[in-house]
């Protein structure tokens, strides 16, 4: 979708295209990380892919934000605090906002074709 396409309404006309695609790179890195620390490559696209449908079910069935899913998963010394240690060493979660923003700048036409740090944006 180009800078033009999808303007008509207060909000936009969003599509899950992005998130699904920050999606997709979030858990083909977690995929490739499994198999490089051990597992069967059919294991980790499992254990994935059954990890995403339940959080997603989690997040579905509960009031709260992912933020607060996150802090009632991530016990202090466990494995989940150790990852989420790395990702925020790494601004992952910064480079998701600047993701998500870039978006809804070309949703909303409000762009030059490229990103705030000189990138092209394209679908």
């Amino acid at each position: 979708m180009g800078c033009d396409a999808g303007r008509g309404s207060e909000s936009g006309m969003w599509s899950p295209a992005l998130p699904a695609g920050l999606m997709a790179v979030a858990l083909e890195g977690m995929e490739e990380g499994a198999v490089e620390a051990g597992l069967p490559p059919a294991t980790a696209r499992a254990f994935v892919r059954q990890t995403v449908l339940g959080t997603a079910l989690l997040l579905q069935d509960r009031d709260g934000s992912p933020a607060d899913l996150k802090d009632q998963v991530a016990s202090p010394g466990g494995t989940t605090i150790a990852g989420l240690a790395i990702l925020e060493d790494r601004a992952v979660r910064g480079a998701f906002i600047r993701a998500m923003e870039a978006g809804f700048r070309a949703v909303r036409g409000d762009c030059d074709g490229t990103s705030s740090h000189g990138g092209e944006i394209s679908d």
